[in-house]
C-alpha cells in the first residue's frame, strides 16, 4: 500500500441510546434520562471543534427517530453520518429478512434527515462474524459503499480472528465486492489485541494505542479510534452491574475525555468518507471468506 497518511486516524462514534448496555444485560434499574443522549453528543462536538477534527458518527435508526435535530446538528458541523442499524440488535440474532428490513429502514431515516447519501454501515457490537457473513450481501444491496463491522480479533460476542487488520475488499456473490475498514488491533507476537476503541481504550495504556496507530501509519493507512457517547458522560448514573458491564460502563470512565484529547492533539482525525476519497481502492487486498 502507498498512501501519505502523515499522522492520521479515522475517528468514529457509535451512537445509540445511552442505556442500551444496561438493557442488553437485563438490568432494569436505570431511568431513561433522555438528556444524556443529547448532552454527551454536545460534549463530543465541542471536543472535535476545539481540535478542528472531523469524525464519522454511526447512528442507529431508533436514535435518529428520537433525536432528529441532534443528527442534523452533527452533519451540519461537517461530520459524516453513517448507519449503525436500526434497533442495535446483534445481526446473528436476526433473520436475513428482518435484518434487511431494519437496514433499509435505518438508511432511509438517516439519508432523509441529512438529505444526502449514507455510505457506511457498522453492525451493532461488531456482530458480523462467521455466522452472519450473509449480511454483507444485504449491506451491499442496500447501497452502502463500505462496511466497518468485522473485528479482526476474538470476543465471545464478535470477531473473525483471521480477518485482515487493514482496509480490504470483501468479494461477494456475483463478482461484487464491498470495502471493509476494520477497527484497530495491535499484533504482539501471536496475539491480536483490540485497541483504540471502547473499553479497550481505557484498559490498555495510552502508549499501546499510539504504538498501534503509528504502525498503521507506517504501513500507509490511518489508524482508527472509536468511542461511544456514553463514555464521555461526565457524571454517569451508578447502577449495580456485573464485572463485564462495570468494565464497559465505569472502568476509568473519567479518563476518556483526556485520553481522546491527547490523541487528537497528536493525530489529525478524518472521516471514513474522507479516507475512501483519498485512497486508491485498487490497492486494497481482497478476501472472500469463502462466501
Amino acid at each position: 500500500m502507498s498512501f501519505d497518511v502523515g499522522n492520521k486516524i479515522i475517528l468514529s462514534f457509535d451512537v445509540e441510546h445511552w442505556y442500551l448496555g444496561f438493557k442488553l444485560r437485563g438490568i432494569t434499574s436505570w431511568q431513561e434520562d433522555s438528556w444524556r443522549d443529547k448532552n454527551n453528543i454536545e460534549i463530543i462536538l465541542s471536543i472535535l471543534e476545539k481540535n478542528n477534527c472531523r469524525s464519522t458518527f454511526f447512528v442507529t435508526g431508533e436514535y435518529a427517530e428520537s433525536y432528529p435535530e441532534v443528527v442534523k446538528g452533527i452533519y451540519e458541523k461537517g461530520h459524516e453520518i453513517a448507519c449503525h442499524g436500526y434497533s442495535h440488535d446483534f445481526i446473528y440474532n436476526q433473520s436475513p429478512k428482518v435484518f434487511k428490513q431494519e437496514t433499509i429502514r435505518s438508511k432511509n431515516i438517516l439519508s432523509d434527515l441529512i438529505n444526502n447519501e449514507i455510505n457506511g454501515y457498522r453492525a451493532a457490537s461488531w456482530s458480523i462474524n462467521n455466522d452472519s457473513l450473509w449480511a454483507l450481501d444485504i449491506i451491499y444491496e442496500a447501497g452502502f459503499k463500505y462496511d466497518s463491522s468485522i473485528y479482526p480479533t476474538k470476543n465471545h460476542r464478535y470477531g473473525i480472528y483471521n480477518a485482515y487488520n487493514k482496509p480490504y475488499k470483501i468479494q461477494l456473490s456475483n463478482n461484487r465486492d464491498i470495502i471493509e475498514v476494520p477497527p484497530q488491533t495491535l499484533k504482539v507476537g501471536n496475539l491480536r489485541l483490540p485497541v483504540c476503541g471502547g473499553v479497550y481504550l481505557r484498559v490498555f495504556p495510552l502508549w499501546m494505542h499510539k504504538w498501534a496507530i503509528n504502525r498503521s501509519n507506517n504501513l500507509g493507512f490511518p489508524g482508527s479510534v472509536m468511542l461511544h457517547p456514553h463514555e464521555l458522560d461526565p457524571d454517569p448514573p451508578i447502577i449495580k452491574i456485573g464485572l463485564e458491564g462495570w468494565l464497559i460502563k465505569y472502568f476509568r470512565i473519567t479518563k476518556v475525555k483526556s485520553i481522546l484529547e491527547n490523541i487528537l492533539s497528536e493525530y489529525n482525525s478524518i472521516t471514513y468518507n474522507q479516507f475512501l476519497k483519498e485512497y486508491d481502492h485498487d490497492k486494497f487486498p481482497k478476501n472472500s471468506f469463502s462466501l
